[in-house]
């Protein structure tokens, strides 16, 4: 996939924003709002072949604060590996910070 050009990323995150302002959780409640942005190949054809034509979408929505007793740090190991010239990643352990 080509990459997305700075200014229209940019332009259509602040444009989803602005657009959606009133969904904007208040400050000092732990709720944000969400930004997803998003490109798709599309197109006529299926297969696996690579799509001619793309569409970026950027996706907005409020959430709630994640952890209710605020973020906190976790503690990972994270491996390595080369298979089938693929560099995969592991995440072996996932424990909060006590």
């Amino acid at each position: 996939m080509p990459p997305v050009p700075p200014e229209l990323f940019v332009g259509c995150v602040k444009a989803a924003v602005r657009e959606n302002g009133e969904f904007v959780p208040p400050y000092g409640t732990g709720a944000s709002l969400y930004i997803r942005p998003l490109l798709l190949g599309t197109g006529p054809s299926v297969g696996l072949k690579a799509a001619k034509e793309f569409t970026f979408l950027v996706i907005v929505t409020p959430v709630g604060s994640y952890y209710k007793a605020g973020l906190r740090g976790v503690s990972a190991m994270i491996m390595v590996s080369n298979l089938s010239s693929y560099r995969i990643a592991f995440f072996l352990s996932w424990r909060p910070f006590m």
